[in-house]
């Protein structure tokens, strides 16, 4: 029975084959890079919502309240 696992095709492959795992596997990296990203923005945005929040309400104008708003970030 032949193999075909993804080491044998890598091993036996040729540039079409290396393209495409190049491509591949600078998409995933990406992906997780991207996701990461927006994890950490994510987390961020809950760790600063709420008090940020507070100092819109607090603001004596709307003016103030988006500058305070523009402040916390």
């Amino acid at each position: 029975m032949a193999e075909t696992g993804f080491l044998h095709y890598l091993q036996f492959g040729d540039a079409v084959t290396y393209a495409v795992a190049g491509v591949l596997f600078a998409m995933s990296l990406a992906s997780w890079c991207f996701l990461l990203v927006k994890v950490w923005v994510l987390a961020r945005a809950k760790w600063q919502g709420p008090r940020a929040l507070q100092r819109f309400w607090q603001a004596a104008t709307l003016k103030d309240g988006i500058a305070a708003l523009k402040s916390v970030d």
